[in-house]
């Protein structure tokens, strides 16, 4: 935060910082909350099992169920599916993400070095996107000519810097040559091919960017608040990952209550009178809280019976299962680019 302030003096009215801090926040009082629910479980209820044994991870997998149904519920019941092209699109999309799902489950899903990498790549792809857009559509992005370019090449840019930081921090602390030796014969060899190929990009895609700024005369102080989210970001990624998944999971939640804090924001912006329920929980800040509420308190309950009554068996439970998620994700973020 303290490097915020240097970057830009001007940065506290930023919309866009402010959402985003606001988001940070509530990322931190989810993960104090399944903490809570933790303490509980075990010093109270004295629980053999607890269904809250990571409270970063049981509250990213939580928010984000919750974000992915509410965001498909949005998606389906959009004006803008009912024509053809629209719907096709989406149905494409849709059977993209489903194949990616299948080669992700044949070739041994996030425990496959390889996969987990490009899996972490496409997240962030759709994290930095969506970041740039919030920036955007807060209002805060200068009107100057080369912004849009400035902002492709800035996220891609930044997105392969990530990637290179929690691969270089995976391949130091994730005991990576063990796992590559179940899937390839020399495993050495092809970790430094891939650390080479990422710093290449790495500096392929600063200079990129840079050129851009040289080229329009682009005023990069004016895109402070947007910097100084990323700044976190990465901040988050590196020091959480040497924690195990706790980075990650945090960014992840961080993108959820982001797109929650923008989206009830503009609905207080624009007060639109409700004609029924349904038009009351998408159209008004109350009722889209509720709708949020509602939503992540039943996929909590649901992951409370996988383990309490259910024992993590059968159908239903492996749906909610850690390693599980990523198979929610990866259709929600193929799916998402039907916007795009």
């Amino acid at each position: 935060m303290a490097t915020a302030r240097m970057l830009s003096p001007g940065l506290s009215l930023s919309a866009s910082w402010r959402h985003f801090q606001a988001a940070v926040g509530l990322a931190l009082a989810a993960i104090a909350f399944g903490g809570v629910i933790y303490l509980i479980e075990t010093f109270v209820l004295g629980c053999r099992h607890r269904f809250v044994e990571n409270p970063s991870d049981v509250m990213m997998r939580g928010l984000g169920l919750a974000h992915f149904w509410i965001g498909w519920l949005f998606l389906f019941t959009s004006p803008s599916l009912r024509n053809r092209t629209a719907a096709g699109k989406l149905a494409l999309l849709t059977i993209l993400g489903a194949a990616m799902c299948v080669f992700s489950w044949s070739q041994g899903g996030m425990k496959n070095p390889f996969l987990l990498i490009a899996f972490y790549a496409y997240f962030m792809i759709h994290e930095i996107r969506d970041e740039a857009n919030l920036f955007v559509a807060c209002g805060d992005a200068p009107e100057e000519p080369g912004r849009d370019l400035f902002l492709r090449r800035l996220g891609t840019s930044v997105t392969i810097g990530l990637v290179t930081l929690f691969a270089l921090v995976y391949m130091l602390h994730g005991r990576v040559q063990e796992k590559l030796e179940t899937v390839v014969d020399e495993p050495g060899e092809l970790l430094r091919f891939l650390t080479g190929g990422l710093i290449v990009a790495c500096i392929a895609g600063g200079w990129a960017t840079w050129s851009c700024v040289r080229r329009h005369g682009i005023v990069v102080r004016a895109y402070a608040p947007l910097l100084c989210i990323y700044a976190v970001i990465a901040g988050i990624l590196v020091a959480g990952s040497l924690l195990g998944s706790v980075g990650f999971n945090l960014i992840v939640l961080i993108h959820v209550t982001a797109w929650f804090v923008f989206v009830r924001r503009r609905l207080a912006d624009r007060p639109t009178p409700a004609r029924n329920w349904r038009a009351w929980l998408r159209t008004t800040p109350a009722g889209f809280i509720t709708l949020h509420v509602a939503a992540v308190a039943v996929v909590l309950i649901l992951m409370a019976l996988r383990v309490h009554l259910w024992e993590r068996v059968g159908f239903i439970s492996q749906l909610f299962a850690t390693s599980s998620f990523h198979y929610w994700t990866i259709m929600h973020i193929t799916m998402a680019f039907w916007r795009k």
